[in-house]
């Protein structure tokens, strides 16, 4: 009896312990667990869970979203309260870092709740009212109103999500060198090896999926051993389901055989209005094939990428695209959904090709006697395809910026379109201009002795990337507060906390110089250096200690007296350090050779310049 007692209670114990052992198991996976939706309201959470995914691996933010068919009872604040209550308790990561979005169907309602360290990118005003009280009242009335709109409430985590990445971003290395999350691989199939970057497109086409609801994917195969590319895009796109989880079948298929030197986009049903095969056509001949034979793929997709949302944007708000001409549409048709075009694919990245004017032609493009007259000669520039670099109406540091950039016919012919006509502000200040437009990006002009000329270097240096795909952000990462274009910005301050305090003082008059105007070095150019950091010389001012050190556009400073690992922000405040008079040693970067020279600083007679 004693001993069937015993056992009895060892099994009771053990039963006990499993039980506790399950129930927090349970509550870990359910802690864990990225989106829980109850009420069947997420259509298509793949593009959140792989955002989501990046945001807790990198930034150790566990971002969850919960949704309820109806909470029995319960208040909206209670059941927001007490899921959040076990994220933080449950999750395995900084509960600081724990954000939750909460739907209630039935009660119609929202909560968002977050953790201490999050309160800065959500505690903020966003058209003229707190975000928070934002997304839970006006931003999700429409989706309880009936519509129960899935383009409403993606719309909506969008937001949320892009309030939270801008803080809590993925290191740059990440972006460019990281691989594709396990999730994530369906949706990039790179056979082929030629896709360089695949995070950064990986981005590009969830944003696409999330904003217009087009499901783009990319594959790669090394041969097609003597098979259609017709037949076997078609075939994958079948397979793969492509456009299956959006509203229609609103899939594309980008399908590259680099043997075979063939390139195919498939267009799926719901998409063939927006996309007919002359257009399609259009961009694999203007924009793919361009950087596809120069070896940069990457740009290719991502170009393509910009253009496609482009296109439907315009056709969701019934413009008329004027991305490709009538009679070019009806060039170039071919069968079923999509079109194909053969074109050379190279594996490694060659100098752009350009196509040089006459110089009876070129005459046409002298720089001008205003900022206004050379702005015009560009956009006829732009209009007509012309990418000479050697033109008049760039300065020599964007002729040499744009002998190295590769661009397509379909972004000189968008900067036409989006420039011709619309407004601007001119503001000059001595030998700078710049044309401020009220939604397009600013145009840098710079005076030479025989007329203006467009400061396209200046202006990519500066976040303004009128033929890259980059969004526009004036200054972004730019530490050069006296920047001789900064006069056209006089409310730009930097935010607290990102600039070292001495940039915010600008440059002492009567101080040391050195002449230069620094920009910041890609994360591409320091990884091909094996540079951790470096001041990219923007210009050079004329007759300064700089000209005369022999320091030219693009010189990347690496050492200033034996100062290792310099970067923009330190070098004025080794220069500021110095004395009037004092020599110093430079090491920078030229054509990938590593250089050294010696500058003796003068006193400051142009403020524009370190």
């Amino acid at each position: 009896m004693k001993r069937k007692r015993k056992i009895a209670s060892i099994l009771l114990i053990v039963l006990l312990v499993l039980s506790a052992l399950g129930s927090w198991l349970w509550l870990r996976h359910y802690a864990d667990k990225s989106i829980i939706d109850e009420a069947g309201v997420m259509k298509d959470s793949e593009p959140f869970l792989i955002e989501m995914y990046f945001l807790k691996k990198y930034s150790g933010v566990n971002f969850r979203i919960i949704t309820k068919k109806s909470l029995k009872g319960l208040s909206i604040d209670q059941a927001a309260d007490r899921e959040f209550a076990k994220q933080r308790r449950w999750s395995s990561m900084n509960p600081d870092r724990a954000a939750l979005f909460f739907l209630a169907l039935k009660e119609k309602g929202v909560r968002l709740k977050y953790g201490d360290e999050l309160a800065p990118a959500l505690d903020k005003q966003f058209l003229d009212r707190p975000f928070v009280k934002f997304i839970q009242g006006e931003q999700m009335a429409g989706f309880f109103a009936g519509s129960q709109s899935w383009e409403k409430l993606s719309g909506t985590l969008n937001l949320v999500l892009m309030n939270i990445t801008e803080r809590f971003h993925p290191p740059p290395d990440v972006d460019m060198e990281g691989e594709l999350p396990p999730l994530a691989r369906h949706l990039i199939q790179d056979e082929a090896g030629i896709i360089k970057h695949p995070v950064m497109i990986l981005q590009s086409l969830l944003q696409l999926r999330k904003n217009l609801q087009i499901d783009f994917r990319i594959v790669t195969v090394r041969t097609l051993a003597g098979k259609d590319i017709d037949i076997e895009a078609n075939k994958k796109f079948q397979e793969m389901r492509i456009g299956s989880d959006t509203a229609g079948e609103r899939g594309l298929l980008l399908f590259i055989a680099p043997q075979e030197q063939l390139v195919r986009l498939e267009v799926g049903y719901e998409l063939e209005d927006i996309y007919p095969d002359g257009f399609v056509g259009h961009i694999e001949r203007e924009q793919m094939a361009p950087y596809f034979k120069n070896g940069r793929v990457f740009l290719g997709i991502t170009e393509t990428v910009v253009t496609i949302a482009l296109r439907a944007i315009e056709k969701t708000v019934g413009a008329q695209s004027t991305l490709m001409s009538p009679s070019e549409a009806a060039g170039y048709l071919s069968g079923g959904g999509g079109a194909k075009i053969e074109t050379r694919i190279s594996s490694k990245e060659t100098k752009p090709e350009k196509i040089y004017l006459p110089e009876s032609l070129k005459k046409e493009f002298k720089a001008g006697n205003t900022p206004v007259e050379t702005f015009s000669k560009f956009l006829k520039a732009c209009q007509y395809h012309i990418n000479d670099p050697t033109l008049d109406i760039y300065t020599n540091e964007s002729q040499i910026f744009l002998s190295n950039e590769e661009i397509s016919n379909i972004e000189l012919g968008r900067v036409a379109e989006t420039y011709t006509g619309a407004a601007f502000e001119e503001k000059i200040k001595g030998n700078r201009a710049v044309l401020l437009f009220e939604r397009y990006p600013p145009i840098f002009l710079k005076k030479a002795s025989h007329g203006w000329q467009i400061d396209l270097a200046t202006m990519d240096r500066a976040g303004v990337k009128l033929f890259g795909v980059s969004p526009y952000i004036v200054f972004e990462g730019l530490s050069c507060v006296t920047h001789p274009y900064r006069f056209a910005y006089p409310d730009f301050r930097y935010k607290v906390g990102e600039q070292p305090e001495f940039l915010t003082k600008g440059t002492d008059k009567n101080g040391p110089w050195l002449g230069v105007t620094l920009g910041v070095v890609s994360w591409n150019m320091m990884k091909e250096k094996e540079i951790t950091a470096g001041g990219f010389v923007l210009e050079v001012c004329p007759e300064s200690p700089a000209e005369k050190a022999g320091l030219q556009y693009g010189d990347i400073i690496v050492i200033i007296n034996k100062w290792k690992g310099t970067y923009s922000e330190l070098i004025p405040k080794i220069i500021s350090s110095s004395a009037i008079g004092d020599k110093i040693d430079i090491y920078y970067y030229r054509d990938n050779k590593l250089y050294h020279t010696q500058a003796v600083l003068g006193e400051n007679h142009n403020a524009d310049y370190f």
